[in-house]
């Protein structure tokens, strides 16, 4: 006697079949043969499994050297479908973002793409795996339906952790200040940058720290009290050494907050650089006037190849006269709060 079971389902779910009188009573996996069987009819029974309905007793007929056969197939009574989520962006994926259900028959990490089957019908909270200098997505609340994949997307945003560590640090300087204040012989051209962090009290939002970037020149007699030519100074930020890429691909927009101490002329970009290869994408805003109070900018990257990134964020400030006789600090730019997103 030999029985099938169908379908695969409640087979995972631990369906089984047995004779109920004969040489072997147990409880028996499909496609299981039993031997040895005399010449009469049986009965086959079927194992009662959670969620599904099993199928009525069978009867079979043993005849002299063959094989008598059946297929009981049990029907689902608990309306299941599939859950899948998208991890974006594709640098957050290379970084082990992961999500996973916080109930259910699968509560396992699972990778970008991944599906579960066999999920009840109802709602699922979905939750997202915490990676370094990366922002992870919030709770996602997921709706499963009959016979349907429930889906979301779940996209991490770039850490910046100004002033220094996670994916874009400040490693050099953009400085394009003019060659004067120099010796007779062109040389020992005074002049400098400085950034720091600010004050626990000052930066913007929640951000723990904010980059507190200073321009200021140091005493030179060779200086000029009255030259006009405007200070350009800023700062890329890239990824650190040896500039591997990240690929921001899902991002639509980098936000970021700015002020001044007083009417200093900024701009902002990023990508543009050419470390470890040329970055996919490079954009730069016009010149706006900073004020004392934050201010919130947004660059559109709706569209742009984000695939291959090194310069996260950039920004370069003209800092007009007076320079209180080019000794000290001549203006400061505060940065807080820089993601990207979607």
């Amino acid at each position: 006697v030999s029985v099938t079971i169908e379908p695969q389902g409640a087979i995972d779910a631990g369906a089984q079949w047995r004779m109920t009188v004969g040489p072997d009573t147990g409880w028996h996996d499909s496609g299981d043969v039993i031997s040895s069987v005399p010449v009469a009819t049986y009965t086959i029974r079927y194992r009662a499994v959670y969620g599904w309905e099993r199928p009525a007793n069978q009867s079979v007929e043993v005849t002299s050297g063959g094989t008598a056969t059946t297929t009981g197939t049990y029907v689902s009574i608990v309306e299941q479908g599939s859950v899948s989520v998208t991890i974006e962006p594709q640098g957050a994926i290379d970084a082990g973002a992961q999500w996973r259900m916080t109930v259910g028959p699968d509560t396992g990490w699972h990778d970008s793409g991944d599906v579960i089957s066999n999920v009840s019908i109802g709602s699922y909270i979905i939750r997202f795996r915490n990676i370094a200098d990366w922002i992870k997505p919030d709770n996602q609340n997921i709706e499963v339906v009959d016979g349907a994949t429930a889906s979301t997307i779940g996209t991490y945003l770039v850490s910046f952790n100004f002033p220094v560590g996670g994916n874009f640090n400040p490693t050099n300087f953009i400085n394009a200040i003019p060659a004067w204040g120099c010796d007779p012989q062109g040389e020992n051209c005074e002049g400098g940058i400085n950034w720091e962090t600010v004050p626990a009290n000052n930066p913007h939002s929640s951000d723990p720290t904010a980059l507190e970037f200073t321009v200021y020149f140091p005493p030179n007699p060779y200086m000029d009290p009255n030259a006009t030519e405007p200070v350009q100074a800023g700062m890329n930020y890239t990824t650190p050494f040896p500039w591997i890429p990240i690929d921001l691909t899902g991002a639509t927009k980098l936000t970021f907050w700015a002020k001044g101490d007083g009417n200093e002329v900024v701009r902002f970009g990023m990508g543009g650089l050419n470390l470890s290869g040329q970055d996919s994408h490079s954009v730069d805003t016009q010149d706006f006037v900073l004020t004392q109070e934050w201010q919130q900018f947004t660059i559109d990257l709706t569209g742009a190849d984000l695939s291959s990134i090194n310069g996260g964020f950039r920004f370069v400030g003209t800092f007009q006269p007076p320079y209180s006789g080019y000794v000290g600090e001549i203006g400061t730019i505060y940065i807080g709060d820089a993601v990207y997103s979607n």
